[in-house]
């Protein structure tokens, strides 16, 4: 029992976590270096999701999010407990605990947010929007781009760039087809048709390759109310001529 004691004591990251390890290897490898290459990765894995997320791609999403908090919390006491240990200067020993204590509070600010994503259906919806225009322009297929958007109040807004667009072949049967296919598509999405329930109202705005507005689509749940009553119309012609 005691030789697995200290077999388990000997292992590298418990001693990093006690405070172990010299605070340069510490402070520079483990913390410095580390949390940078983690860094880097989360933000490039994020920076380049889709606008609409697999299951598997949410629960990876979740899990870089855990890991990033839990390294934080166990890396930023690792400093600290190598400060308290250190034996060299006591200047830069201090230096790195009051590093540790602002690194402490940002991390908090962070798991924070991040939990209210969890809690909080309005605060999770703004945060989103608000990531997805600043990762703008997102690519949404060959030809069309997310180039802005913004919610306010009760009010959403979305501009796409039509890239390879003739505008002049642009009629207004074409625009009438256009809106019809966005209100369908948007009232039977099940998150977007539960926001508008909740009398969120999305606008979207296309522009051409010169960012020049060619069409604007406003949606509110009275669409999508009016959008079902014109199918379940249709759907009893059609029973009724067949």
């Amino acid at each position: 029992m005691k030789n697995a004691l200290n077999q388990k004591s000997s292992n590298y990251f418990i001693r990093l976590f006690r405070g172990e390890i010299s605070l340069p290897m510490t402070y520079w490898v483990w913390f410095f270096f580390a949390s940078f290459v983690i860094l880097i990765s989360s933000s490039f894995y994020f920076n380049n999701l889709p606008v609409e997320l697999t299951s598997t791609q949410r629960y990876l999403s979740i899990s870089i999010a855990i890991f990033s908090i839990l390294y934080s919390i166990f890396i930023l006491i690792a400093v600290w407990r190598s400060a308290t240990n250190h034996d060299g200067s006591k200047f830069w020993a201090n230096v790195a605990k009051i590093i540790v204590i602002f690194n402490f509070i940002n991390l908090s600010m962070d798991s924070y947010s991040f939990s209210k994503n969890f809690t909080d259906e309005n605060y999770a919806l703004i945060n989103s929007i608000k990531q997805l225009d600043e990762r703008t322009p997102v690519k949404i297929n060959e030809n069309i781009y997310i180039t802005k958007a913004v919610i306010h109040e009760k009010n959403i807004y979305y501009t796409y760039k039509l890239q390879n667009l003739d505008t002049k072949k642009l009629s207004s049967i074409n625009k009438t087809m256009l809106k019809d296919d966005v209100i369908k598509a948007t009232c039977e999405d099940m998150e977007t048709g539960q926001l508008l329930k909740q009398e969120y109202k999305f606008h979207y705005y296309y522009t051409n390759k010169e960012s020049q507005k060619i069409a604007e689509i406003k949606i509110s749940n009275k669409d999508c109310i009016q959008s079902n009553r014109d199918d379940d119309l249709l759907r009893k012609i059609l029973e009724q001529e067949s």
